[in-house]
């Protein structure tokens, strides 16, 4: 009839430690998200840079041929092929290196996402990508409507309020009823030996008034234990603000290279254009051309890993705020 709500608080304590477990899955979730993105990204710049560098050896093939053709109308000499083979010989060893690397990074995210047949990922298309970015107060509240572990520590505070609660039921009677019905034949002094029916209603009336204080210490262990979540709910509220913060200001610089780097990139394309015909009409030098051709590729290189590490930061925001794996 009445137990001093010690059911009531049970239930909603269970419901609670149930939520905690469930949250936890999704905070694992979403580390593996992160982790599988970040390792994705990662094989992305890896592969872009090998496309750059595949690009950077056709242009030195043609810049061969048309060398070999001056060569042979005795307008360019041997040491200009030479200085270009060599050149050659030099990004074919990087691409090797990145080709390795490539193996070795495909190899961890079949192991991470336990996926050993998974096909070899494709360098994504080169697009523009848009660089506009949200205010940051945003990215702010969506990590505090969105980030498991803030819903998992505010779950667990309630759990350990009803199972305070729970524990202070001992400070009240435990009544509980019982009744029966009940045919029988009685014989013997006052009875006839008929059958008859009657009811057994029992009534038990328990309570502990003196446990030495023990209920009362278990209270107050909660009690602690509820102050702790407290202070870890303040220190984890302020190291998500640290997390989106660091996320947003990354983003931001990175948005500012990947806009400089492009512009770079296409200036040292048409430089790297006039230099190569000023070269054919023989009013530069190889040393030039050369010098062209490596800045052009350096720009590009840097372009595209700038443009992946943009896309590493807006992971890392999505993750910060908690929105990460879920679908617009």
């Amino acid at each position: 009839m009445f137990s001093g709500f010690r059911t009531k608080n049970s239930i909603k304590y269970a419901r609670e430690n149930l939520q905690v477990q469930s949250l936890q899955k999704q905070i694992t979730r979403n580390t593996l998200y992160y982790e599988t993105g970040s390792l994705y990204y990662d094989i992305q710049s890896n592969l872009v840079q090998q496309q750059v560098l595949k690009q950077s050896i056709s242009r030195i093939d043609n810049q061969l041929v048309k060398i070999k053709n001056m060569m042979a109308a005795q307008q360019a000499i041997a040491f200009d092929t030479l200085e270009l083979a060599n050149k050659k010989l030099q990004i074919f060893t990087q691409l090797s290196s990145l080709q390795g690397t490539a193996a070795i990074l495909e190899s961890q995210l079949k192991y991470l996402i336990n996926e050993p047949e998974l096909e070899p990922v494709q360098a994504s298309e080169k697009s523009l990508i848009d660089l506009s970015i949200d205010d940051i107060s945003t990215y702010f509240q969506l990590a505090m409507d969105h980030r498991p572990e803030l819903q998992q520590i505010n779950a667990q505070k309630k759990g350990t309020g009803y199972y305070a609660k729970t524990l202070e039921g001992a400070y009240y009677p435990v009544i509980s009823a019982s009744g029966s019905y009940n045919t029988a034949r009685l014989d013997g002094y006052i009875f006839d030996g008929s059958w008859i029916d009657f009811y057994n209603i029992m009534l038990t009336f328990q309570w502990e008034l003196w446990s030495w204080n023990k209920d009362k210490r278990k209270v107050q262990q909660v009690q602690l234990e509820s102050e702790r979540l407290d202070i870890a709910t303040r220190e984890l509220f302020n190291n998500i603000r640290q997390q989106v913060k660091t996320a947003y200001q990354m983003l931001e610089i990175t948005g500012k290279q990947v806009y400089l780097q492009q512009q770079l990139a296409e200036q040292e394309t048409e430089r790297f254009r006039q230099t190569r015909e000023r070269f054919q009409q023989g009013l530069t030098t190889m040393l030039d051309l050369n010098s062209a051709e490596n800045d052009l590729t350096s720009a590009q290189l840097e372009l595209e890993k700038s443009k992946i590490l943009w896309h590493k930061y807006k992971l890392q925001l999505d993750h910060a705020t908690g929105i990460i794996g879920v679908k617009n």
